[in-house]
């Protein structure tokens, strides 16, 4: 069950880009990992979720929130640019070590390891809902992450759990959810070169929080 009430009906916000370096998809992946459309008699297109100022759309309840409560940090909020870092490419959801995180949607787990450029321990699930192929970073986790690399997860699934500070890569214990368009692009357990906290651009990436209301 997902926990904003508080907010209100969330408009979608979704900052996409569509440049896909040639070489860099994996159609086996995508296919291995791809769901029946739901709720719609046609499939969504990335275009038909950027809906700036339009009408409000509803939460249609098909994909969970990682952390219930979801209470992101607005000063970590997807799209806040940071002195010298750049954009944020997710949003952060702070809380204590060791608190549940549980996958937002069916997917394949492609990475899950320590990973020593900043993350600590982090998990990529590569997914596809209505025709539309993504991948969910989750970010600073502890180190029992659950299942393991070539697994499949499900919706709502226990995956681990917010690290510590040293799990996390020495940073305050938080989760980063990041959500990236498109397939994994990268054999099962190699890093991708498309995942980051911050760049320079917001091109490829959904808003985590939008998504989710959207869905």
């Amino acid at each position: 069950m997902k926990c904003l009430s508080w907010l209100g009906p969330l408009v979608l916000v979704l900052i996409l880009g569509l440049i896909v370096l040639p070489g860099c998809s994996d159609e086996k992946g995508i296919e291995s990992v791809m769901e029946p459309e739901v709720g719609d008699s046609s499939p969504l297109t990335p275009d038909s979720l950027w809906n700036p100022g339009g009408p409000v759309t509803l939460d249609r309840g098909y994909i969970d929130y990682p952390i219930n409560p979801w209470l992101p940090l607005n000063g970590r909020a997807f799209g806040r640019y940071i002195t010298n870092r750049g954009y944020h490419l997710g949003d952060d959801c702070v809380r204590s070590p060791g608190t549940p995180v549980h996958a937002i949607w069916n997917g394949y787990v492609r990475y899950a390891r320590y990973n020593h450029g900043g993350w600590g321990y982090l998990m990529i699930v590569e997914s596809s809902i209505n025709n539309i192929p993504f991948c969910t970073v989750y970010g600073h986790l502890g180190n029992a992450m659950y299942p393991g690399e070539g697994h499949w997860v499900s919706k709502g699934q226990y995956i681990g759990t917010v690290g510590s500070t040293s799990e996390s890569g020495q940073s305050t214990p938080h989760l980063h959810l990041g959500i990236h368009y498109g397939g994994y692009g990268k054999p099962t357990g190699e890093y991708p070169n498309w995942c980051c906290g911050y760049n320079w651009s917001t091109s490829g990436w959904f808003n985590p929080t939008g998504f989710m209301s959207y869905f």
